[in-house]
């Protein structure tokens, strides 16, 4: 049995262009999984959209309660205004591994994706569950209270955080659906 050896020079010549075209392949992966890696949503954002959103919120609820009967129009929309309101900021902060976000009218909450829901009290002191999961690279927030649902989607573009939200409860005629917009000021 003869036994062969390589030189150093000699087996490095030869992988080189394996090595080559291995490097090339996992830096183009590389950069493509930067191309769609989870957006950092850490940050603080301030309500950036004006009047114009605030009126197609109005028109939301306003389009809702006209398909109520005329005789608790007016208490239906006092309630659903005093309950839908436009957060002047809202912001996702870590903690260790864990995202919390803030996003009054709820107290700062942990993100569990997947999770156990977490259970908390909203601002009239009744309780609700919440659900976070991803969907694509929004985050998604599911709050449950009572036989309601408020659905809200968390979608970065850029430096802007756009919030859509979706009302949906056996008392609602149809749902109510508006989206907002946040700009990053940190």
């Amino acid at each position: 049995m003869e036994l062969v050896t390589f030189s150093t020079p000699d087996l490095c010549a030869r992988r080189t262009p394996l090595m080559m075209g291995l490097l090339v392949v996992l830096l183009v992966a590389m950069a493509s999984g930067r191309a769609h890696a989870e957006p950092s949503f850490e940050g603080t954002y301030t309500y950036a959209g004006g009047e114009s959103q605030r009126a197609a919120l109005s028109k939301a609820i306003e389009d809702v309660v006209s398909q109520m009967n005329a005789l608790i129009r007016s208490v239906a929309r006092t309630k659903l205004t005093s309950r839908i309101g436009i957060a002047p900021r809202l912001s996702f902060r870590r903690d260790g591994e864990t995202l919390i976000l803030t996003h009054p009218p709820l107290p700062s909450r942990p993100l569990r994706f997947g999770g156990q829901p977490l259970a908390m009290r909203n601002q009239s002191g009744d309780d609700v569950t919440v659900v976070h999961r991803r969907q694509g690279q929004a985050i998604v927030e599911i709050i449950r209270c009572g036989r309601s649902t408020r659905t809200i989607t968390y979608r970065l573009q850029g430096q802007t955080m756009i919030v859509s939200v979706n009302i949906q409860s056996p008392f609602l005629p149809t749902p109510i659906r508006f989206a907002l917009s946040y700009h990053r000021v940190q």
